[in-house]
């Protein structure tokens, strides 16, 4: 089995980490957008 170092390990996580931040940043910005149409309705 290829062992990944210490450095490959690092990037991958990173890799992930900033993957899940653009997909909260997208439910925030989604979030934000039906607050603004919600208010503008009332």
């Amino acid at each position: 089995m290829n062992e990944m170092t210490e450095l490959e390990k690092l990037r991958a996580e990173n890799k992930l980490l900033q993957a899940e931040n653009r997909r909260k940043q997208m439910e925030i910005d989604l979030l934000k957008k039906l607050e603004e149409l919600k208010r503008r309705r009332f």
